[in-house]
């Protein structure tokens, strides 16, 4: 079995915390975070959250050949055990991603944030910043196929490569688009 852990801290972010080193070495899990020194930084082309995205989405892609790839945000510990669940609580799905824990609809996020921005939340003001995300929910909410009736906390989420192994119908593909 090989798997795949990812993470990045781009910009100001926190650095991932592993806790779990013995459990990585049993299950030769082979670990990749992308940093501003191992990933080149086109600091005028690239915002750290767009930059961030790529391997999020694509490590698929530049890492083929994984059985599974877990992503991890760089704020996140990693304890004992948690690769291990993660592979056995997705059991033959393709991909593992948790609800998120306050929220339950994109509409209800986005009220959230701009209350936060408007309150004058400076790490949202700067995360946000020339991002028309009122704009991208109202495209969401004006497809008649659309029902906001679910949101997902997508800071650890767990894929295995049956998810990607079609390129014309490749949900990471789709999201990062």
């Amino acid at each position: 079995m090989k798997i795949k852990l990812v993470s990045c801290n781009f910009g100001e972010s926190q650095s991932l915390i592993i806790n779990n080193q013995k459990e990585i070495e049993r299950l030769n899990v082979d670990v990749k975070i992308y940093n501003d020194s191992n990933t080149s930084s086109r600091l005028l082309a690239m915002h750290p959250r767009l930059k961030g995205k790529i391997p999020k989405m694509l490590e698929w892609h530049s890492s083929p050949g994984y059985d599974y790839y877990i992503w991890v945000d760089s704020k996140f510990t990693l304890n004992n055990g948690i690769i291990e669940t993660l592979i056995n609580q997705l059991g033959n799905a393709e991909l593992g991603i948790f609800n998120h824990s306050h929220r339950n609809s994109i509409q209800l996020e986005l009220d959230y944030v701009n209350l936060l921005i408007e309150q004058g939340n400076e790490y949202l003001k700067k995360r946000y910043v020339g991002e028309d995300i009122n704009k991208q929910v109202s495209d969401y909410l004006n497809d008649e196929t659309f029902i906001d009736n679910k949101l997902f906390a997508a800071g650890c989420f767990i894929y295995s490569n049956k998810l990607v192994e079609n390129c014309d119908y490749n949900l990471l593909k789709e999201w990062f688009s």
